[in-house]
């Protein structure tokens, strides 16, 4: 009898060449290979956060696993650094990757413990040069990484090696070659004009704006509206940019190998021995070997020394020098503000990268949505959106926008999670089934631009051959104009930039996969009540066939007009003061 192989991921070349399979989850089986794998002997093994209590159950003990983490890893960075910068400096720089980084490896962990525990005679293939594989330069690489095979692979090979070396059959498959798959860390270093604009902004700003001034960086505003704001903030209306240098080392730490963290009391039981022991091995280079890089590429930026207050909505997460240098300003009394920049936020009870985010921040600007419980939060309104309305065309097509998460998972918010995605794009494949052919035939999809092999546009030709596509070149608000109504399939920025420009709207999912929290609750309840908001498939369609012939009637009725509004004014308020307002928010007394 020959034994049944644990696959982990779709690397084929991990595969066995004959006898039956298990993968660990459905990423393992591309849609573009299932003539290959649906011809096999196989089973999927059952994902543990299809049980969404067990997620957020786990979503809460992993935050207090991080806060337990950012602890330890202030001291051994200090130490190894020989600095002494604070807790608050060093959340702001590692605090987006070790979060991340500690949630993916429960989830890779976990899932090999509950297959180890059901079958003890499972063979696993794993990589030889896995170390090698898990090494990424910066976060804008680890987010890069996390989605790959390569990567994933080498991390379930690193935990199974390690852990499970008595649980599993293990063979090693040998030496990966790593340009099969690449895992890009770095750009390619070369002239561009658009680099040289940028270094001669920041050298104009530097000249014209005092220190003591307000530092604003990629704000998710418009270059009008970032003057006007100077200008409220009565300075010179300055565009800072961040040198686009790259950073690459070569070096490898032994820091990597020998650096333990002391096991926690169990929170989860078995997982803090796990993390302890490798989580220091995938820290991205420049907080370790790169880390005197780092120093002085935040030094030679021409940025202001001490500002009053920093603002920005978008470079807080992977810009490494920003965060370095936001961070060290921090130290000195600059002051932090954070814009929100996109839909979701305020809604949902699971949502790390929104609270990592108050945390770090002295003031957290919203579109219109405030926190009774968190006083940083600052409701202005939606600098981002332009508020202008758009005639929709009575005859037009519905357009149905569409998006992709990571096949394995990553930060945890309330969103479909790994296999789940699946489940949402037969939701939308319901969706059409459900409708009548003259509708369907009008139809207009337009799949999201980060594809992540998905094959979203074949998934879609396999059940559809004549569907028609949007072309997702053009903007989102120049296919609405085509349209005469959006069907939004997810809770993120598109619906609220067509709830804001009065677009005829109809929503649908999920609503175990995108949970809202009890704040939000009555707001989302208002939308389903008046047909807006719909948690199947089967009803959206319903509901757009029922209206199809005289939207705009349904649509700018008062009862749907008036929901709209209190939806607006909670989570894309239109301000026409809002640029004074966020001023009045970064002069700080």
């Amino acid at each position: 009898m020959i034994n049944k192989t644990l696959v982990t991921t779709a690397l084929e070349s991990t595969w066995p060449k004959e006898g039956p399979i298990l993968f660990l989850g459905s990423w393992c089986c591309s849609f573009s290979r299932k003539s290959y794998w649906s011809s096999l002997d196989f089973k999927i093994s059952q994902y543990h956060w299809d049980d969404r209590k067990k997620l957020y159950h786990d979503y809460k003990n992993l935050e207090q696993i991080y806060e337990q983490y950012l602890t330890e890893f202030v001291s051994k960075l200090n130490n190894i650094h020989g600095t002494d910068f604070s807790e608050r400096f060093w959340r702001i720089l590692i605090g987006p990757w070790l979060f991340t980084c500690i949630q993916v490896i429960f989830d890779r962990w976990y899932m090999l413990n509950e297959v180890s525990k059901k079958d003890e005679s499972l063979k696993l293939n794993i990589l030889q040069n896995y170390t090698q594989s898990l090494l990424v330069n910066d976060m804008d690489g680890f987010n890069q990484a996390i989605e790959t095979d390569i990567w994933n692979e080498a991390l379930y090979s690193l935990i199974a090696d390690k852990f499970f070396s008595t649980k599993f059959i293990i063979s090693s498959t040998g030496e990966y070659d790593l340009s099969e798959e690449s895992i890009k860390n770095v750009k390619t270093k070369k002239f561009s004009i658009k680099k040289l604009i940028k270094k001669f902004s920041n050298t104009i700003s530097s000249i014209f704006l005092g220190d003591k001034s307000v530092f604003i960086i990629a704000p998710h505003m418009s270059i009008f509206k970032l003057i006007f704001l100077q200008i409220k903030l009565k300075q010179f209306p300055a565009i800072w940019y961040r040198d686009d240098t790259d950073f690459d080392y070569n070096e490898t730490s032994p820091l990597r190998e020998n650096t333990l963290f002391i096991c926690k009391p169990g929170l989860i039981d078995g997982f803090e021995d796990v993390l302890g022991q490798i989580i220091f091995k995938l820290i991205p280079k420049i907080y370790l070997e790169g880390f005197k890089t780092l120093v002085e590429s935040s030094k030679s930026q021409g940025w202001p020394k001490s500002p009053v207050s920093i603002f920005t909505s978008n470079a807080y997460a992977s810009d490494e020098v920003f965060k370095f240098w936001s961070a060290q300003q921090i130290e000195s009394g600059s002051k932090l503000v954070i814009g929100q920049h996109g839909g979701n936020f305020g809604m949902t009870p699971m949502a790390i990268h929104e609270s990592h985010q108050i945390k770090i921040s002295n003031k957290w600007l919203s579109w219109g949505w405030n926190d009774k419980y968190e006083s940083k939060v600052m409701p202005v309104g939606n600098f981002k959106s332009k508020h202008t309305k758009i005639r929709n065309k009575s005859n037009g097509d519905a357009l149905m926008a569409l998006m992709t998460l990571p096949k394995y998972s990553y930060y945890l918010y309330s969103v479909p999670i790994a296999g789940q995605v699946e489940n949402y794009f037969n939701d939308q494949f319901k969706f059409a089934e459900a409708l009548p052919n003259h509708i369907r035939n009008n139809l207009k999809v337009r799949v999201y631009p980060k594809d992540r092999e998905w094959d979203q546009k074949n998934r879609w030709k396999s059940k559809f051959h004549d569907i028609n596509f949007d072309d997702n070149k053009n903007s989102l608000r120049d296919s609405l104009k085509k349209s005469r109504i959006f069907i939004g399939t997810y809770n993120a920025t598109t619906y609220l930039e067509t709830f804001s420009a009065n677009m005829p709207s109809i929503l649908f999912w999920n609503p175990e996969h995108w949970e809202i929290n009890n704040q939000a609750n009555d707001f989302f309840m208002s939308l389903k009540r008046v047909g807006v908001l719909h948690f199947s498939p089967e009803d959206a369609a319903k509901h757009l066939t029922a209206i199809w012939d005289n939207v705009d009637e349904w649509w700018f009725s008062e009862k749907v007009q008036s929901v709209i509004n209190d939806f607006n004014n909670q989570y894309s308020k239109y301000n026409p003061q809002v640029i004074g307002k966020i001023a009045n928010n970064l002069i700080m007394e």
